[in-house]
């Protein structure tokens, strides 16, 4: 049965401490731990916040996460559409009807809304500009790692790498993995010459010790830099000096 959000923030609001709301999204196992612990009162502060959530989720949002198979098939019908749109104008191309022009016009039309959807689901979400719903909704990331990384870009950091959302925002590794191939960084470092981890681009020796570095970092830092040019990143300092960020975090 295809679930309603409307519906279900109405269950929450009246029977969510005994977990009623809980059945009629599906999540049954879920649905009777609340009505078991329901004397004890937990349920119902669970089923208040459950209540929020629901009520200012998006419609998109609740229906990917609890109508997904209708999604799926709904894509499915859509599918058969074309297939059996494509038939018929190759049967009329066939007969004469209409000319070879004609048939490649509307066969091109046919066919767009699946290529722009394809297009759309390859398409990469950048970690600097996007949102904290697409984070969440999209990269399926907990609500906690997407503030941290919402909470680094606010402070003005710019992320590079994805390497640095375990090093910088300090999301699980097993994370990194999985969005790698998801992500993407516009990135420009003039808009970010005023991030304090550019402090280390411009320090001496002398004024990154003030700021707390061992001498041996500090002088590697400023030896690596004069060497090659500055740093674009913080991962670019831990991969060109091989320093933990560790070493110098409390300048990010």
């Amino acid at each position: 049965m295809k679930k309603n959000r409307l519906i279900a923030v109405i269950i929450t609001f009246f029977g969510g401490g005994f977990g009623l709301h809980k059945f009629y999204l599906g999540e049954n196992f879920m649905g009777i731990l609340y009505l078991i612990f329901s004397w004890a009162f937990i349920p119902s502060i669970l089923a208040f916040f459950d209540f929020l959530g629901l009520l200012f989720m998006e419609n998109r949002a609740f229906d990917e996460k609890y109508n997904y198979r209708y999604l799926n098939l709904t894509q499915s019908e859509s599918s058969k559409d074309k297939t059996t749109a494509l038939i018929d104008l190759k049967k009329l191309y066939d007969q004469g009807v209409i000319t070879a022009e004609e048939f490649e016009e509307n066969r091109r039309k046919i066919l767009e809304p699946i290529r722009n959807l394809s297009t759309k689901k390859q398409t990469k979400i950048d970690i600097n500009t996007c949102s904290k719903d697409e984070l969440v909704y999209q990269l399926n990331l907990p609500i906690f790692y997407a503030n941290d990384i919402d909470a680094v870009r606010r402070s003005g950091y710019l992320f590079t790498h994805v390497e640095e959302l375990h090093e910088i925002a300090g999301l699980p590794e097993n994370y990194i993995k999985k969005l790698a191939p998801l992500v993407t960084f516009s990135y420009d470092i003039n808009k970010e010459i005023d991030v304090s981890w550019q402090r280390l681009n411009v320090y001496s020796i002398d004024q990154l010790m003030r700021d707390g570095l061992d001498a041996k970092v500090a002088q590697k830092i400023v030896q690596e830099r004069d060497k090659n040019g500055v740093y674009k990143s913080v991962i670019d300092i831990q991969h060109r000096t091989g320093l933990p960020v560790n070493y110098y975090r409390h300048l990010i």
